[in-house]
């Protein structure tokens, strides 16, 4: 995991990027239909301290958000709170990112009015899933905003923080991870990124990641459960079922093919976790399509 330092702009509130097919592709847009290429760390798990918007238009795949590892299909729009992890493991999407500070010297949390946002960010803390009645309000504000001049621009930016917060959302995260954001452990970090990479692997063991990152178990047992609020094994899991879930919902594959391709190596567990985790077997999940 990586902290992403995302260079401030004096001139602008906040930044507006886009992406067309892939997460490597990113343009800043500064208005009046200006943009600039830029690289991110968005096919990567960071975080940063600013707060974050992003609207995927077009893609699906596992959406990695604090400690909730879910399958997600676009549109999905998320608000994410300061410093809070997150990743899009997706191989093509498009899609509209929005960042801006909110810390106490920043210009927007200056203004008196800004206390009615309060609540929101609070709650983005742990991600904020919005519904697609709200999608469907925010898409064309922030479409709109590529072409105006700055105090438009502005003003469409306010327009979307004040129906982001009369919204319904739902949270994601059920654990705040402030270790990881505070961790100085590069090992911690390169081990979450080893294992997002890896997870599907079959022979893929804690043995593999303590090898890699140079850590002994109880180190990196402790510490990893302090950062992310998850075990290991816990952890590995969560992808893996996301990644067969996915799978059964977007392929003809057989469920044992799905299940090794997931990185189980036996169906019977695959099977029972699956059970737990959505009170219904793989093969129901597919008769319900």
């Amino acid at each position: 995991m990586q902290k992403e330092r995302i260079p401030s702009d004096p001139n602008q509130s906040f930044r507006l990027f886009s992406w067309e097919e892939s997460l490597e592709n990113i343009h800043l847009h500064s208005g009046h239909g200006e943009s600039t290429p830029l690289s991110g760390l968005g096919n990567v798990w960071h975080y940063h301290p600013e707060i974050e918007l992003t609207f995927f238009t077009q893609g699906e795949g596992i959406h990695y958000i604090g400690d909730d590892i879910s399958a997600f299909e676009s549109p999905e729009l998320v608000l994410l709170g300061s410093n809070l992890p997150h990743h899009w493991d997706v191989d093509h999407s498009s899609g509209y990112c929005i960042q801006f500070s909110f810390t106490p010297s920043s210009p927007l949390a200056g203004l008196h009015e800004s206390s009615d946002l309060t609540n929101l960010l609070k709650q983005a803390e742990r991600g904020l899933l919005f519904s697609k009645n709200c999608q469907q309000d925010i898409l064309p504000l922030i479409e709109e905003c590529i072409h105006l001049d700055p105090i438009l621009r502005l003003t469409h930016f306010l327009q979307i923080l004040h129906r982001l917060s009369k919204a319904r959302a739902t949270a994601l995260s059920s654990y705040l991870p402030q270790a990881a954001n505070q961790s100085k452990s590069p090992q911690i970090k390169n081990a979450i990124q080893f294992i997002v990479e890896n997870a599907t692997r079959e022979d893929l063991s804690l043995s593999h990641v303590l090898d890699h990152v140079s850590m002994s178990r109880a180190t990196f047992s402790r510490q990893f459960q302090k950062a992310l609020g998850l075990s290991y094994t816990n952890f590995i899991q969560s992808i893996r079922l996301e990644t067969a879930r996915r799978l059964l919902t977007t392929t003809n594959q057989s469920i044992t093919e799905i299940a090794y391709a997931s990185g189980f190596s036996n169906l019977s567990h695959f099977n029972a976790l699956f059970r737990k985790r959505w009170n219904m077997a793989p093969s129901s999940l597919r008769k319900k399509l």
